[in-house]
């Protein structure tokens, strides 16, 4: 990533008090302009098993031609070490046809607009200041 400083945050999601995805979000600046690159894992999450995991990657930023915020599905992880918790790593053209698409694309909107540290890299401003 153009060799720009970022952070990396790690996220365990749960979905109705159980174990539903893993996220990694790294935040940087791209061009002068915020970015994140968000990959998500599903899986069972059964002890040390992985053959069920699956990661889906994508990037959020200023890259649309209107300036506003887009996320675009992206070749999943690509900058992570290689460790059996990511599962199988989805190209892009798998992500398209997978039945977890819709899941990855409510947890993307979820870190988005919910985690702090990612919405205000990305937005510009705190949750405690007014929305545009």
């Amino acid at each position: 990533m153009c060799g720009a400083t970022s952070v990396v945050i790690h996220h365990f999601i749960l979905k109705d008090h159980n174990a539903f995805a893993i996220g990694e979000t790294e935040l940087h600046q791209h061009g002068g302009n915020p970015e994140a690159w968000i990959n998500i894992v599903f899986g069972s999450f059964n002890d040390d098993e992985y053959e069920d995991h699956v990661t889906f990657g994508c990037r959020v930023g200023l890259f649309t031609e209107d300036g506003e915020l887009a996320s675009s599905l992206i070749d999943s992880n690509h900058t992570s070490p290689s460790t059996p918790v990511w599962g199988l790593r989805l190209t892009r053209e798998q992500a398209l046809s997978h039945d977890l698409l819709p899941a990855f694309w409510e947890v993307v909107d979820w870190l988005v607009l919910e985690d702090p540290q990612t919405h205000q890299h990305l937005y510009g401003h705190s949750f405690d200041q007014p929305r545009l």
